[in-house]
């Protein structure tokens, strides 16, 4: 059966001039069939109070306004807002669960090789050592100490998002997760979480605050989560060999390492599932603020910097693609850092404009900036991941 067209909503101009002429002095119009362009003066005291009243209005409409200073004019540009279908959170459900199950297989092996280091793998068939290793206990045990604290900093970042952007009356998703099969690359069992925004940023204080809420809330999870890992490996300390081959190593950011330094561990210890837990969550913070594209970082540099924030995109990607060619040159680097630089690649260097192109922010949100910026730089590793 044929869904009827959804009707457009129109736009009348002199309806919508009358409008804007309630807060500014229109003194010219330029439109087509699908944008009205209404040049104003805007006086600058009344300017971002004024729009976000008449963007509220519009909205109601079915109609976006996009404010913008171009060659020394002030024009609102008004269009038509696009339909939008609603949808259930059945896709997230099930996405969720999926990587429920992917992250506790991917615990079970860590707890499995954490708390049964010992095993004699030679003297088993592969069968059995699979076997040995996805026993109830080691899922029980991959669950509590991988599983449960790694989607727990991930569901509090994305959620940190989603609450921000509700609390500024916009609409977005529930969070996607995304799973990833154990053993495929660094087995911890997912590619992470988003949120899918629904509708643009209105303005620079919005896109910052929606910006820096999902990072700052992953965070202050991750720390105390990394603590308690290194905790339990301080009480049970495994140590490898240092002759062992094909194992896989992280390395640690100057954070984690400050916070490990307590413990006065020795430099050959086994990581225990739950610190490897925290370790992503640091990795996972150090990523987002990368200042690129539609990154957390992105979205903060371009909300404090405006149009000059592509200088420090393009800035981040060549410095990821200098660092993943690095080792082929025979320079220290990883060359996992070229996926990130084409990731942002493909979903945009330049970060889209908000709908309030002439907002600024306040000292307060500058000072906060800057400070995630920094939480930034203490999560990241120039090479996270060392093959044994």
């Amino acid at each position: 059966m044929a869904t009827p067209p959804v009707a457009l909503p129109t736009l009348d101009i002199p309806s919508l001039r009358a409008r804007l002429e309630r807060s500014f002095r229109v003194y010219d119009v330029q439109s087509d069939e699908h944008v009205v362009a209404f040049y104003v003066d805007a006086p600058r005291a009344t300017l971002e109070t004024e729009f976000e009243a008449i963007k509220k209005e519009l909205r109601e409409q079915g109609l976006v306004p996009l404010l913008k200073y171009q060659g020394g004019e002030h024009a609102i540009y008004i269009l038509r807002s696009p339909h939008r279908v609603k949808r259930g959170y059945k896709l997230n459900v099930i996405l969720f669960l999926a990587t429920l199950a992917t992250t506790t297989l991917a615990g079970a092996v860590e707890a499995f090789s954490y708390y049964h280091h010992d095993y004699d793998v030679s003297a088993v068939t592969q069968t059995q050592y699979l076997g040995a290793m996805f026993t109830w206990e080691s899922i029980g045990l991959g669950f509590l100490t991988f599983a449960l604290p790694l989607m727990l900093i991930l569901g509090i970042h994305e959620m940190g998002h989603y609450v921000m952007t509700r609390r500024r009356g916009m609409e977005a998703s529930l969070p996607y997760f995304i799973p990833v099969p154990p053993f495929l690359g660094l087995n911890i069992g997912t590619f992470g979480a988003f949120i899918s925004m629904r509708e643009p940023m209105p303005n620079r204080k919005a896109l910052f605050d929606i910006g820096a809420a999902g990072p700052i809330a992953g965070f202050i999870v991750a720390v105390p989560v990394l603590i308690i890992g290194l905790f339990m490996m301080a009480l049970h300390p495994v140590l490898l060999a240092s002759d062992a081959k094909g194992t896989i190593s992280i390395g640690t950011p100057l954070l984690y390492d400050l916070l490990a330094y307590p413990f006065h561990m020795p430099s050959n210890v086994l990581t225990h599932p739950t610190a490897f837990a925290g370790w992503v969550g640091l990795f996972v913070t150090a990523i987002n603020m990368l200042p690129a594209g539609q990154l957390d970082g992105g979205h903060i540099a371009s909300a404090m910097f405006g149009e000059r924030a592509k200088y420090a995109s393009y800035a981040a990607v060549v410095g990821l693609l200098g660092m993943g060619i690095a080792p082929m040159l025979g320079y220290p680097g990883y060359d996992g850092w070229l996926f990130f630089a084409l990731l942002i690649g493909l979903l945009g260097v330049r970060h889209p404009p908000t709908l309030n192109g002439v907002s600024t922010l306040d000292t307060k949100r500058q000072v906060v900036g800057w400070a995630t910026f920094l939480i930034g730089a203490l999560c990241f590793t120039l090479i996270p991941v060392i093959a044994g």
